[in-house]
């Protein structure tokens, strides 16, 4: 590897272009070979994947008309104006793509294709992506976990599918090690759960939270908290928060407990976090000890000034940095026809969680939105 500079040590040039933006690398690659041959190195995007630069701020995905939009990052006072949120559609995209669910990790998207039935994961910011095809024996599909291993440069495909939608639905894991699908053995009905219904439902209605090597979510069925191991391929259980509320409906034959709409896991930085938002205006949430086991209630606050009329209720959909991306909409409860449980619905309020400041979003844009995501760019690959 050449030098990359004669005024400086490379060691520090390096350690200085670590904190710039992914564009900016980008656009230093068309220097020399030498730099694109050392900004293109594996060991270079995990160091600029690992540092705290404040020029790779985190931001919104979300799937709207089968295409996947960004907002903005907020400005760096971490302020958010209604003129901010224009979403902008992300780019080198299938032309033809019909996007049906949404995850990420470390800088990684992965979504599945209507269109081609197959799913697709690359990286929106080098601009690379690899197609996946689906099981051959599944119709239906949906993208739950997707884990990334630094060191290996590989990546792991956790989905749940059914041949037919009157059939149970199992968990189909896919390595880039081996290039194939293998079923994986589906989670057993925790103990704590209450049997309004003799089938207990594995589904979890939104991508789950992952670390790179463990995804995180919530059953459909029940509130407790699951952990799936991508390395052992070995499910787990945790309790629920104390001091998290939620409620059950039965409409005609059918039980739901609501917490599948109410609760939200994401990460949270390099955190794994629950929040949601009770029937009394009440915005709570917490953080995963993994290591005890345990939660930690970090934000707990009142909404009640942000529901502007009777019969409204708000929806916690995105924690993106501080900002709280809220839908404010009809109590009502949303049952899809579709073969998975989805609803659509709109961005309305940006709510900073250490100020308790809040903005009112007037764009029309974000109408029939979903499928939220937090992202950061990275330069991080994985093995063709």
């Amino acid at each position: 590897m050449g030098s990359l500079c004669c005024a400086l040590p490379d060691e520090l040039m390096l350690k200085i272009l670590t904190q710039l933006p992914v564009q900016s690398i980008l656009n230093f690659k068309a220097i020399s070979k030498s730099w694109n041959e050392t900004l293109s190195s594996p060991s270079f995007a995990t160091a600029h994947s690992l540092s705290s630069s404040p020029f790779s701020p985190t931001f919104p995905l979300f799937v709207q008309k089968s295409g996947i939009f960004s907002i903005p990052p907020p400005p760096r006072c971490l302020s958010l104006s209604p003129n901010d949120t224009q979403p902008q559609l992300l780019k080198h995209l299938p032309d033809d793509a019909s996007v049906d669910g949404l995850t990420t990790c470390n800088g990684l998207i992965c979504f599945y294709d209507r269109t081609s039935q197959s799913y697709y994961i690359g990286n929106p910011a080098t601009s690379k992506y690899t197609v996946v095809p689906a099981p051959v024996d599944c119709f239906y599909n949906g993208v739950v976990g997707l884990g990334y291993d630094p060191i290996s440069f590989s990546f792991k495909i956790l989905i749940q599918c059914s041949p037919k939608s009157d059939t149970p639905w199992r968990w189909c894991l896919f390595s880039s090690l081996t290039r194939c699908w293998e079923t994986v053995e589906a989670p057993t009905t925790p103990k704590t759960v209450e049997a309004p219904t003799p089938k207990f439902d594995h589904r979890c209605d939104r991508a789950m939270a992952c670390t790179g090597s463990t995804c995180y979510g919530v059953f459909c069925s029940c509130p407790n908290f699951v952990a799936f191991d991508l390395n052992t391929k070995s499910w787990d259980s945790f309790p629920p928060p104390e001091g998290l509320s939620y409620s059950c409906r039965r409409l005609g034959g059918l039980f739901i407990h609501t917490c599948k709409y109410l609760l939200k896991t994401q990460m949270w930085g390099d955190r794994v976090c629950i929040f949601n938002i009770n029937h009394d205006l009440e915005l709570k949430i917490w953080v995963l000890n993994r290591e005890m086991r345990n939660w930690e209630l970090v934000v707990n606050a009142g909404l009640q000034n942000l529901k502007d009329k009777p019969g409204n209720t708000l929806e916690a959909l995105l924690l993106v940095g501080d900002t709280l991306f809220i839908s404010r909409h009809n109590d009502r409860l949303f049952i899809s026809r579709r073969h998975r449980d989805r609803h659509s619905t709109k961005i309305t309020i940006a709510y900073n969680v250490r100020s308790h400041q809040f903005t009112i979003i007037e764009d029309l844009s974000l109408r029939n939105v979903f499928d939220f995501v937090p992202y950061k760019t990275t330069l991080l690959s994985w093995d063709a």
